[in-house]
């Protein structure tokens, strides 16, 4: 039934191929490249037996081929609608989807989450991930040294799981997962759509919790062929880790977080104001890991 089930997947990649971009039909009718360009936003997460561990945007830019990605920590603070609290308690309603869109002020188009089991299983079956350790750092009681290494697995589950990482000012524990993040996006667009779909097939049918329908699937996934990694950008949300009702929690700053999402997340000429994304102000706003690379090519 996989075997079936990756004929027929490889077959509409196929298909799909040589679909005429909408912006070049647009340009033949008189209209500006980048009045027409349009973006698809993904919500990605990844949950262990405690809750939230990691959580992006995937915005695609369905004509300009571009990637761009948004990592939030679990333990943002968000303030929108009538909820107020982290987003790892967020994760916990059914409505998450809804309050993250209505925090960074974007439609959400489809949500996706895997569990570390399945996250863990995917890098298996990808072969691992090659990652470089600046400095030893400690997860828990997994220790992992300094050096060149190819992560299995096991230790990817590890990284990934790390969710406290951003509220503990250890900027390498940060590095490191960002690190595998870009890794894992290098190896499939090294192998190619047709080729990481099949071998990912049993993860997506059996694993993968989404709302997204299979034809979208495919269809991200042959815009994915056709967006190169200079095109790729991971971007962390910008903040810093504070006291909150007595516990530690990552504090928005709002106005370097409306700029990221202007110029990046959003369409062209459309601009929203930090006052209105769904995070509380504070008296003092500050960015506590600078100087993160952002291009997934130079994340090595």
């Amino acid at each position: 039934m996989i075997l079936s089930s990756a004929e027929s997947y490889a077959k509409k990649l196929s298909d799909l191929k040589d679909r005429t971009p909408d912006y070049v039909r647009y340009a033949s009718m008189g209209y500006a490249f980048d009045s027409v360009s349009s973006k698809k936003n993904v919500l990605l997460s990844i949950k262990g037996d405690s809750g939230l561990c990691r959580t992006h945007i995937m915005t695609f830019d369905e004509d300009k081929h571009t990637l761009d990605i948004l990592e939030l920590s679990p333990d943002t603070l968000v303030e929108c609608d009538g909820f107020k609290g982290t987003l790892n308690e967020a994760f916990e309603t059914p409505v998450y989807k809804n309050i993250v869109s209505r925090m960074v002020c974007l439609s959400v188009d489809s949500e996706v989450v895997f569990d570390l089991d399945a996250f863990s299983d995917c890098v298996t079956l990808l072969g691992g991930l090659k990652i470089n350790v600046e400095h030893p750092i400690t997860i828990g009681e997994t220790s992992i040294a300094k050096g060149k290494r190819t992560m299995m697995g096991s230790m990817a589950k590890i990284i990934a799981g790390d969710g406290e990482a951003y509220v503990s000012s250890s900027i390498e524990r940060i590095k490191v997962y960002r690190q595998l993040m870009a890794s894992l996006l290098k190896k499939l667009n090294e192998k190619g759509a047709v080729v990481w779909v099949s071998d990912l097939l049993s993860v997506i049918v059996n694993q993968m919790s989404t709302d997204m329908q299979v034809t979208e699937i495919i269809e991200l996934a042959n815009l994915s062929n056709k967006i190169s990694l200079d095109s790729m950008n991971l971007w962390l949300c910008p903040g810093w880790v504070t006291e909150h009702e007595g516990h530690s929690i990552y504090a928005v700053d709002s106005q370097s977080l409306a700029e990221i999402l202007d110029k990046h997340f959003r369409v062209k000429d459309v601009t929203v104001s930090r006052d209105k994304l769904g995070v509380p102000e504070f008296e003092e706003s500050q960015e506590e890991y600078k100087g993160l690379k952002t291009k997934i090519a130079d994340i090595k």
